[in-house]
C-alpha cells in the first residue's frame, strides 16, 4: 500500500537523519556545552517558538527529571514580563532551526547584558542566533519527512535527540544514580519500582504461623497452614531463632509419598531447613527478580532482618500488582 510505504519512509527519512547526525556533529563543541551546563549553578532555561517550542518542553522536562532544574521561557511571554524568572546564574538554550525567529532574538540582547551563557541549537551557523550565542550546536538536514518539505519533523527529532543527548551527558558528568531518579519520580509504576523496598509491602511476623519445631505435630501443621490462607509455616526454636519452613506444597508432596504414615512423620523428617529468604531492606524489584528467575517461580519468599530473625513474607502476586 502507498500509505504503508510513506509511514516507513518518514522513519526512515528521521532514522538517517540522526546517524547522518552522528558522522558530522563537533563533538568538541558538545564537550563545551556540557562543561557550560554542569557547572550552571543556576536554572537551565530552554526557548524556542512553534515545535521548537515543544521540544523545548520535553528537554526541560527530561533535564529536570535527572536532577538539573530547569525552566520553559516562552519568547513572547519573556517580552512582557517574564524575563523576570532569569537570574546572572542562569544558562539559556535557544532553539531554532533558521535561528532567525524574531521573538527569540528580540530577547538575546537581555541575557547577553546579563552575563548568562547562551548555548544555540540551529542548522545555520551564521544566523543571529548562533552569531550571539557562547555556543552553537550545529545541524543540518536533507529534507523534513513531510511530504512537502515543509512540516518540521525530520528537525524536531534531531533537536529532540540532541537535547537527550545533552541530559544523558549531564548524568554521566553528575554520577546520576536511579536512587537519585527514584528521588524525583516517587509517583505510579515507575516510582513504585525506584522506591519501593521489601520491608514497605511485607506481611509483618505477626500475620504468620509460627511453631516450634521441637514439640509440634502434623495435625497442629495443617492448622496452622489452614489459619492464614498464606500458605506457609514457619518453624522456630525456644529461643525464638528460625528453623525452616513448610509450605502447602510440601505438605501435598508429602501425602503423596507418604500417604499411610502421614501424621507419623516428625518434623525434622522434611522441615526446609535452608530456604531462599531476602532481607527487609532490599528494593522489591530485587525480590521479584529472585522470585520469577527460577524455573518454578516461587509463591512466597521469607524476609529476614539484619540478625537472621523472622520479620515477614512477601507474596508474588502482590508483587506482580504493585511493580508490573
Amino acid at each position: 500500500m502507498i500509505l504503508i510505504d510513506e509511514i516507513i519512509n518518514t522513519i526512515k527519512i528521521e532514522a538517517e537523519e540522526l546517524i547522518r547526525f552522528i558522522n558530522y556533529f563537533d563533538k568538541e563543541t558538545f564537550i563545551k556545552a556540557l562543561d557550560i551546563l554542569n557547572e550552571t549553578e543556576g536554572k537551565i532555561i530552554i526557548t524556542g517558538i512553534g515545535k521548537s517550542g515543544h521540544i523545548g518542553k520535553k528537554m526541560v522536562a527530561t533535564f529536570s527529571s535527572t536532577g538539573k532544574p530547569s525552566f520553559f521561557l516562552h519568547p513572547s511571554e519573556a517580552l512582557h514580563g517574564d524575563l523576570g524568572i532569569v537570574s546572572k546564574s542562569d544558562t539559556l538554550i535557544a532553539i531554532s532551526r533558521s535561528g532567525e525567529s524574531e521573538e527569540i532574538n528580540l530577547i538575546l540582547p537581555y541575557f547577553k547584558k546579563n552575563g548568562n551563557n547562551i548555548i544555540s541549537i540551529t542548522s545555520n551557523p551564521q544566523s543571529t542566533l548562533a552569531t550571539n550565542s557562547n555556543l552553537n550546536i550545529l545541524y543540518s538536514i536533507t529534507r523534513e519527512a513531510c511530504p512537502n518539505n515543509l512540516a518540521p519533523t525530520t528537525s524536531t527529532t534531531l533537536t529532540l535527540a540532541i537535547g537527550d543527548a545533552l541530559a544523558v551527558g549531564l548524568m554521566i558528568m553528575k554520577d546520576f544514580k536511579s536512587d537519585d531518579f527514584a528521588r524525583f519520580h516517587p509517583g505510579g509504576r515507575l516510582g513504585r519500582r525506584l522506591t519501593l523496598f521489601v520491608n514497605d509491602i511485607l506481611i509483618p511476623k505477626e500475620n504468620l504461623a509460627i511453631l516450634n519445631s521441637t514439640n509440634c505435630s502434623m495435625e497442629e501443621i495443617l492448622i496452622a497452614l489452614s489459619s492464614n490462607g498464606l500458605g506457609i509455616v514457619f518453624f522456630t526454636d525456644d529461643f525464638e531463632c528460625f528453623q525452616g519452613i513448610i509450605t502447602d506444597g510440601d505438605i501435598r508432596r508429602l501425602l503423596k509419598d507418604h500417604k499411610n504414615m502421614f501424621f507419623e512423620l516428625n518434623v525434622e523428617d522434611f522441615i526446609n531447613r535452608n530456604p531462599i529468604k531476602i532481607n527487609a531492606e532490599l528494593k522489591a524489584t530485587e525480590a521479584l527478580k529472585l522470585m520469577e528467575e527460577r524455573q518454578k517461580p516461587l509463591n512466597v519468599l521469607p524476609v529476614m532482618d539484619d540478625f537472621g530473625k523472622i520479620k515477614g513474607i512477601i507474596r508474588l502476586h502482590e508483587l506482580y500488582k504493585l511493580l508490573n
